[in-house]
């Protein structure tokens, strides 16, 4: 075998320095746009305009009313790391601007002819730089408004390769669509508009406040479906909107988290927004969520990807905790104040004893349920399943026992008089009575040490192929198969043997079941596995009374009392209601009684 001679290691030009940090930097024509724009709401311009040709490759213009640029300034902003926004390292700890690197206009002009006019405030005239490929060709001063306009064209025509591998234009166009859209949720009092190869695309004016603004992007039906979020907390807030369980949608698109206003990638955000709605959706259908997550510059770090859409929490698993059990308790007081037209859901204090990400690197957020307005948070990695659900308030518990029986109907509705939380007279309340005792049984099961699910053995044993890593994954929770009836045991380095499965398993695809169990181990998530919740609800449902069942009046005295001990007794455990209601002034609308 013959060795080759080894290559001499040496320091790469600058130039080649600058063009490969462009790589990390900017990844396409969206990269460019999102720079720009986070360095014009910087400059605190509240009309921003974005004009693109051939999604961006060919034209990016970025036009913007802010303070603009000293005259001096102007060459040295396209320098590697210079930046107005930060003059010290201590200054990392505490970022308060959307862009604080100074890398991006040294990348973005490295890779483009550009032209950059800006005129700051109290200067006389503007001035203009125009070049290529990092390098400042002429500068000459140019009469124009207050602002800075950014034009990049040919974008990465100096690096072929990377131009190759580029998106459609049609897909550039779409990322950038939903970045404008996005951002300008963050910052609703601005006016956005952009134009894409002559054409006008988006026109987003100025608006009061966010619920405004998702209405002038999403359309009024979004509107309507949602749901206020106000969570705080010793170290921050959690606001934003979240829409109500019967408006939902097939994809995961209307989930977005910012924070400090900064759009992130939160890994594992669906997930537990899922958790947070456990209960109430079905499975494959997906809550809306636009939230803002406010908390102290110093206890997160947005220094951690190349093109800040990461970032890093002090507190990772209080965060955690905050999105699943905050939200699921605003979801269930608004779940039940909407019930009956009227009632009004209040804001969510989580008391600062309880969660505090400042003063400790190791927070505690276990403890018992509350039973007050404010809520405790639990640490969901570690407690049980039943204190993921987040009981609502003493007065619902106390509204339901004051309910009056009236009658049975088709054996399956009970009937009831009595006034709801927010109802200031008395309503008609249906109840549907299999639904309610399936959320009774449901909780009680959540709430003992239920005996191990028994194994019934397989007439053959089904084998699977794993990886050998995704096996270890799954004999570390050797155990937990065994207690819940699965029995299987290792016959190779990549394959398993399954004997035995428990009944309420026997029609569901064993694979998934695992598959699931390795993606919430690499998630790093211990959680109680799904299908050990599939299996109290089975129970539940087997356990509760049927309709057509025909209960006794002290029956349903006492299914009553069960239900205003649940910790969620609007909605049985697959997300169907328990009950609704019907107000006077409802029933009088329905026969004309008043128009």
């Amino acid at each position: 075998m013959s060795i080759a001679q080894p290559r001499h290691i040496c320091v790469l030009p600058q130039e080649l320095k600058t063009r490969i940090a462009a790589g990390e930097v900017v990844e396409g024509a969206y990269s460019v746009v999102k720079e720009l724009v986070e360095n014009s709401i910087d400059s605190g311009a509240d009309e921003i305009l974005i004009e693109i040709e051939n999604g961006g490759l060919a034209k990016i213009r970025v036009h913007d009313n802010g303070s603009g640029m000293y005259p001096e300034d102007l060459p040295i902003s396209i320098l590697e790391h210079a930046t107005s926004k930060i003059q010290n390292a201590s200054d990392l700890s505490a970022i308060q601007t959307l862009g604080f690197r100074g890398e991006a206009l040294s990348s973005i002009t490295s890779i483009s002819h550009f032209q950059i006019r800006t005129r700051c405030i109290g200067c006389q005239d503007g001035v203009v730089i125009r070049g290529s490929q990092g390098e400042i060709e002429e500068t000459f001063p140019f009469a124009m408004e207050q602002g800075t306009d950014i034009l990049i064209e040919n974008l990465f025509f100096n690096t072929p390769a990377r131009r190759k591998f580029q998106k459609s234009p049609s897909a550039q166009l779409r990322q950038i669509k939903e970045l404008i859209y996005r951002i300008a949720l963050a910052f609703p009092q601005k006016r956005w508009e952009l134009v894409a190869d002559g054409k006008k695309i988006i026109t987003l004016f100025k608006q009061q406040n966010l619920l405004d603004r998702i209405e002038e992007i999403y359309g009024g039906a979004f509107r309507e479906a949602m749901i206020s979020v106000e969570i705080l907390f010793s170290a921050g807030q959690l606001t934003g909107y979240i829409s109500t369980p019967s408006f939902h949608k097939s994809t995961r698109q209307q989930q977005i988290l910012f924070v400090n206003n900064r759009v992130v990638e939160l890994a594992n955000y669906s997930f537990f927004l899922s958790k947070a709605y456990e209960g109430f959706l079905e499975k494959g259908t997906y809550p809306v969520a636009i939230l803002f997550l406010d908390l102290n510059p110093q206890d997160i770090d947005v220094n951690v990807h190349p093109t800040k859409r990461e970032i890093r929490f002090h507190d990772p698993k209080a965060i955690h905790s905050i999105l699943i059990n905050g939200l699921a308790h605003t979801l269930q007081k608004h779940d039940f104040a909407n019930l009956i037209p009227g009632a009004q859901s209040g804001m969510v204090h989580l008391p600062g004893n309880q969660f505090n990400m400042i003063s400790s690197q190791k927070s505690d957020y276990s403890g018992d349920v509350a039973e007050t307005e404010e809520i405790q948070i639990f640490n969901y990695h570690t407690e049980t399943l039943s204190q993921s659900i987040v009981p609502v308030s003493e007065s619902i518990y106390n509204s339901i026992l004051k309910w009056k029986f009236l009658a049975v109907f088709q054996h399956t509705y009970l009937l009831f008089e009595g006034v709801f939380p927010g109802e200031y007279g008395n309503s008609l309340i249906l109840i549907d009575f299999h639904a309610a005792h399936e959320r009774i049984w449901y909780e009680r099961f959540l709430g003992m040490n239920w005996e191990p699910a028994l194994p019934e053995k397989l007439l053959f044993p089904y084998v699977i192929e794993w990886t050998p890593d995704e096996l270890d994954h799954l004999e570390e929770l050797q155990s937990t198969w065994e207690n819940n009836g699965i029995l299987w045991e290792r016959t190779g380095p990549r394959f398993m043997s399954v004997h035995a499965l428990p009944y309420f398993l026997r029609n569901m695809e064993i694979e998934n079941i695992f598959r699931e169990s390795i993606d919430i181990i690499s998630r790093q998530v211990n959680m109680q596995l799904s299908y050990m919740d599939e299996y109290y609800k089975n129970k539940s449902c087997k356990s509760a009374v049927k309709s057509g069942d025909v209960l006794k009046e002290e029956e349903i005295s006492r299914l009553l009392l069960d239900l205003s001990q649940c910790k969620n007794p609007t909605r049985c455990p697959h997300g169907r209601p328990v009950m609704h209601g019907l107000n006077r002034n409802y029933l009088d609308q329905l026969f004309k009684r008043i128009v």
